[in-house]
């Protein structure tokens, strides 16, 4: 990293594993002390890394901790959805017996709403 505070050359590594899932670490050092050499205390180092996943001919940015979250989102959204229809076929018979518009179900509504748009975010 040259000691100006100028980006440096972008560095390509490939690291190849195709059976076991595996958590890799990065560290960064100033090996040979230009940094420390011409500021005593040490300035912010920023560093950027883009790391991808090859899933057959494509790059992705898909972890693998989150490989099998799909089916349990989809899981999670035939539950709540069931849900949110069982709560407005509540709210009706609620209307029907007491003839009021102000009761929870609206706000558990809303609730159950944001909580299955946030299953995908």
């Amino acid at each position: 990293m040259p000691a100006d505070g100028s980006w440096s050359e972008k560095k390509t590594t490939l690291i190849r594993n195709r059976f076991l899932p595996q958590i890799y670490y990065f560290v960064t050092m100033d090996c040979e002390h230009n940094t420390h050499g011409k500021i005593r205390s040490m300035p912010k180092i920023e560093v950027e890394f883009d790391i991808q996943t090859k899933h057959g001919p494509e790059l992705d940015h898909f972890s693998y901790e989150e490989e099998g979250s799909l089916g349990m989102h989809f899981i999670l959204l035939i539950f709540f959805t069931g849900i949110f229809g069982l709560t407005i076929r509540s709210y009706i018979q609620y209307h029907k017996v007491y003839e009021k518009y102000t009761s929870p179900h609206f706000i558990m509504l809303i609730g159950i709403f944001f909580h299955m748009g946030g299953i995908f975010m």
